[in-house]
């Protein structure tokens, strides 16, 4: 995930209230394999990429 994803999920994480343990739950993943998203380890499939769009309100515009 290029860096500018990356932050815009960090910062809608934040700005919403959750802790990693809590986006993870509310996405249907571990914990462990949202932070290796966040930290640029991994890169969500599609599926997952479609739950964080919506969970976090992100502009599917502002995720290319």
């Amino acid at each position: 995930m290029i860096g500018r994803r990356r932050n815009k999920l960090i910062s809608k994480r934040k700005t919403q209230g959750y802790t990693q343990m809590e986006a993870a739950e509310k996405l249907g993943c571990s914990r462990a394999h949202y932070a290796s998203i966040e930290v640029g380890l991994k890169n969500p499939g599609f599926d997952l990429t479609e739950r964080i769009i919506e969970v976090f309100g992100i502009d599917v515009r502002d995720w290319r």
